[in-house]
């Protein structure tokens, strides 16, 4: 079985199945597991917007849907060269993937006769039906029956222990924010993730769209709590932008940034991580905490609990201030983004010995970005810098 992969979730799939060594083909962006662009081609190339705000992009976004311009483009000729018996591709989101029409128009034009399946999930248990599902066309339907049971499982245990805990105050009313310029609620399954953690999602509804909101209607349906879990970024990025909408939220309400890309916008086996996580933030007495390339709090409901990074746009708990550098990991990060790495210790060190009450140890490394078709290197030695008050 040859198996080319269209879109990331369908990737992380085929390795859940134990199936990767089938793969002959997957998109620029296919990072997990780490190897997936090494072991297979990439088939399906897009935009970089890794220099672009989310404003920006939602605005190139808008233009070439508007123009229906594609906003991936699919290697016919690697494609053909693969010669894969099985495609997994999708029609739900045309800014997340390569449409199905568009691959049946090149399978038409080389000739190629592989089955193709569209995974189109819009809840939770519909990604577990298109995990048996891929687990059936590749010819293993019991590897299939098997994850999904086990995720099913954690799920149960979830469930379990905060059924378990009695509480009998309400569960907390949760908003999840996909986007934040402008501002889009989360859609699809993601009200199915808050739900099984144990929260009540707001202003969306399972198997619902995203669709644009307003800082008014936010406020208006009262939450206790605001996720934000930008698509296609992880917990720092997410941070980053968590920290713009701060003068636009409520006041006096938590304010988390998790990793979305990883954990709540792909529809594949790591949803349950994401229940996993949205748990440990919603019920932090029943569970550990989550970790920080996992969900970072960026406002407190305390004050007392928070400590304020001089210069930085946010409050960070201080939990999450000792075991990171925050404004040291971003200033890291954008400097592996803008290839300025001359300056990157001295602006980490600068940032890290203004934060008050700390104590910890921040890695930092000397490492070169490239981007090349969706590929990133980062090479060069780490240094430890121990920051002690």
């Amino acid at each position: 079985m040859r198996i080319a992969s269209l879109l990331p979730s369908a990737t992380e799939i085929v390795y859940g199945l134990g199936l990767q060594d089938s793969l002959v083909g997957v998109t620029f962006e296919c990072d997990f597991p780490a190897d997936a662009r090494e072991r297979a081609g990439i088939l399906v190339g897009g935009m970089h917007t890794l220099e672009m705000t989310p404003a920006e992009i939602d605005a190139a976004v808008r233009d070439k849907v508007a123009a229906e311009d594609n906003l991936y483009h699919l290697h016919v000729d690697r494609l053909r060269a693969a010669e894969p018996d099985l495609i997994l591709t999708q029609d739900l989101c045309r800014v997340c993937a390569v449409p199905s029409g568009k691959v049946d128009e090149a399978m038409d034009m080389i000739g190629c006769s592989a089955e193709v399946i569209g995974l189109d999930p819009t809840t939770l248990e519909d990604v577990f039906a298109t995990i048996l599902t891929v687990a059936g066309a590749a010819g293993v339907p019991e590897r299939g029956v098997e994850l999904v049971g086990s995720l099913r499982a954690r799920l149960a245990a979830v469930a379990a222990r905060i059924d378990d805990a009695g509480s009998a105050e309400p569960r907390p009313r949760v908003f999840v924010l996909e986007w934040v310029e402008p501002a889009f609620l989360a859609g699809h399954w993601v009200p199915d993730l808050v739900s099984a953690a144990g929260g009540e999602p707001v202003l969306c509804a399972a198997g619902s769209r995203s669709y644009p909101t307003t800082w008014a209607e936010i406020a208006t349906a009262s939450p206790d709590l605001i996720i934000v879990a930008p698509c296609g970024f992880d917990a720092v990025q997410s941070a980053e932008q968590a920290a713009t909408i701060l003068g636009d939220a409520p006041s006096g309400i938590p304010i988390w940034a998790v990793d979305a890309n990883a954990y709540i916008v792909r529809p594949s086996q790591r949803l349950v991580d994401g229940v996993e996580i949205i748990a440990s933030i919603l019920h932090p007495s029943l569970f550990p905490p989550p970790t920080s390339d996992q969900a970072l709090q960026i406002r407190c409901q305390k004050a007392e609990n928070a400590v304020f990074v001089e210069d930085a746009p946010c409050e960070i708990e201080r939990r999450d201030a000792e075991r990171i550098g925050f404004r040291a990991r971003i200033a890291l990060k954008v400097a592996f983004r803008d290839q300025r790495l001359d300056d990157v210790e001295t602006r980490a060190l600068a940032d890290v010995q203004r934060a008050r009450d700390q104590r910890h140890a921040l890695r930092l490394g000397r490492a070169r970005h490239i981007a090349q078709d969706g590929r990133r290197l980062h090479d060069g030695a780490d240094e430890t810098v121990a920051v002690v008050r």
